[in-house]
């Protein structure tokens, strides 16, 4: 299964430590989809929100002096970010997870759509 993770103006050290985490259950297939700035940060696949989004860093800009840069307006920009990447890469099944939220299994293993759990 792969896990996108979504990273955009605000670098929060804590996705690092989760992907870390990630890989420990064995879920190795995993993207960041970050600021061009952060590439240099990660150790697996990166896509530039600036190749799906591409006037997000002039709508970036004007965040700087909002609470916590942006984060109330960065909360619904994500998932726009996640759908263009779904559509650009052509993928359908993704685990998008929160930077914050650890996981303690392999997703490869989970019936996502076991009808008796519905």
């Amino acid at each position: 299964m792969k896990i996108v993770f979504v990273v955009l103006v605000n670098f929060q050290e804590y996705v690092l430590d989760n992907i870390e985490n990630c890989r420990r259950f064995g879920n190795n297939d995993i993207t960041v989809i970050a600021n061009e700035s952060f590439r240099s940060k990660f150790d697996c696949e990166v896509i530039a929100v600036e190749s799906l989004l591409p006037r997000f860093s002039e709508y970036s800009s004007t965040l700087e002096d909002t609470f916590r840069n942006g984060f109330y307006p960065l909360t619904s920009l994500r998932f726009r970010a996640l759908y263009e990447y779904m559509l650009k890469h052509n993928v359908t099944n993704i685990l998008h997870l929160e930077n914050d939220v650890m996981i303690f299994k392999n997703f490869n293993d989970y019936k996502f759509h076991c009808e008796n759990k519905i």
